[in-house]
């Protein structure tokens, strides 16, 4: 959870769910960077700025948490849960994440030694080709030991909204609109507006690929599936989207 004083403010973020974005926000609400426009600040310079002039709650003594949770503005963002975990698999270890060494070492290479059967010995040493099946089966595991990776963790486990009384659950389906509000409820609208999809991202929407990966999942796997990131559809209003019917 990002926090910021001057504004009074907290934010939970869900990866793969415009964090990158409100990341940007909260860059510009910092006052430490050179420029108020997000749409100037590159993705590399977001992640290299995160541990310098970001704030995290987890940070503070118990004491300072439990004040800025009592008074600050609250918010978190949502989205479709499979097309979110559809972004997540195609970004880290799907055939276009070429580039993501680290998935596909600490994930990729155990997820093909279990669950494919007769790997190939690139496959085993590389993890770069995961499937997408093998992917939600890596998931819905019961065996899994170890916690899932915030990029597919659940949004009940990242942001604990039983215990966090949210004052807003903004929707990555109305992503602008919902965000100019809260800039406009923080007081800061006059200094900068919500980042546009178009400037800060280039790659077609993953809802245009939805029907293609998952009819690749049996039945059986879909319905583990569905069981698995229930909570996160009955909390926030989603229901299967048709193309999954």
């Amino acid at each position: 959870i990002l926090y910021n004083d001057q504004y009074k403010v907290l934010y939970c973020q869900i990866p793969k769910v415009a964090t990158t974005n409100w990341r940007r926000v909260f860059l510009i609400l910092s006052g430490k960077m050179n420029t108020t426009d997000p749409n100037k600040l590159s993705s590399v310079q977001v992640h290299d700025s995160l541990d310098d002039h970001l704030n995290y709650l987890s940070d503070l003594d118990p004491q300072e948490i439990q004040f800025r949770l009592k008074n600050y503005l609250k918010f978190m963002v949502v989205r479709e849960p499979f097309e979110r975990l559809l972004s997540a698999y195609r970004n880290k270890l799907g055939a276009g994440s070429s580039k993501n060494y680290y998935f596909h070492t600490r994930y990729g290479k155990g997820i093909i030694k279990k669950f494919r059967k007769n790997p190939n010995k690139k496959s085993l040493e590389n993890g770069h080709d995961v499937s997408f099946r093998e992917f939600i089966e890596y998931i819905i595991d019961p065996e899994r030991k170890d916690r899932l990776n915030p990029h597919w963790a659940t949004y009940h486990e990242l942001c604990l909204p039983c215990i966090v009384n949210y004052n807003y659950i903004l929707r990555y389906e109305s992503l602008t609109e919902d965000s100019d509000k809260i800039i406009e409820k923080l007081g800061a609208s006059d200094i900068l507006k919500f980042p546009s999809r178009s400037t800060a991202y280039h790659h077609p929407k993953t809802s245009t690929f939805m029907y293609d990966f998952y009819k690749t999942l049996p039945s059986k796997i879909m319905s583990k599936l569905i069981d698995f990131y229930y909570l996160d559809f009955a909390m926030f209003n989603y229901t299967l989207p048709s193309v999954l019917k």
